[in-house]
């Protein structure tokens, strides 16, 4: 194996660990609530698909954007990777709400979407800086799982 294949394996798995983090607190916080068993197993299932879904059209999408913009989708990426960054540090100065969270029908597929945008713009970037799509897709799916 080639010593930049392993540092792109590398990367993409702690992406993927990232990503599935996010999936993870979502799980704690549910957990947290009066919710059935039943009802905890919906939303973990709809979240997890979600998180497996979105990194997987994000990459699509921006593999076929950036056969479209060639010179100029390294650096969107990287754009859009740093806007992520930040986005997520000010997210952490946020006053977080201590409202009850019941999502059922189409509030359960919009929660679980809002739950996993930051998967998709992840599957966006690496998808504009040319990864290969099967990799990416089994390391989210399998940190998204875990």
């Amino acid at each position: 194996m080639e010593i930049q294949h392993v540092g792109g394996v590398f990367s993409i798995l702690c992406m993927a660990i990232a990503l599935g983090m996010d999936a993870f607190s979502v799980g704690l916080g549910m957990g947290m609530q009066a919710l059935r068993l039943k009802r905890m197993f919906i939303i973990g299932i709809t979240v997890g698909l979600f998180h497996v879904l979105m990194p997987f059209l994000g990459l699509v999408l921006g593999a076929f954007i950036s056969h479209r913009l060639e010179g100029i989708a390294i650096l969107a990426a990287g754009l859009l990777l740093c806007a992520i960054g930040v986005q997520m540090m000010l997210q952490t100065f946020q006053e977080k709400s201590s409202d009850i969270l019941n999502p059922v029908g189409i509030g359960l597929f919009l929660f679980a979407l809002s739950v996993s945008l930051d998967s998709f713009s992840v599957g966006l970037s690496l998808g504009l800086s040319g990864v290969a799509t099967a990799l990416p897709s089994f390391y989210s799916a399998s940190a998204a799982c875990v």
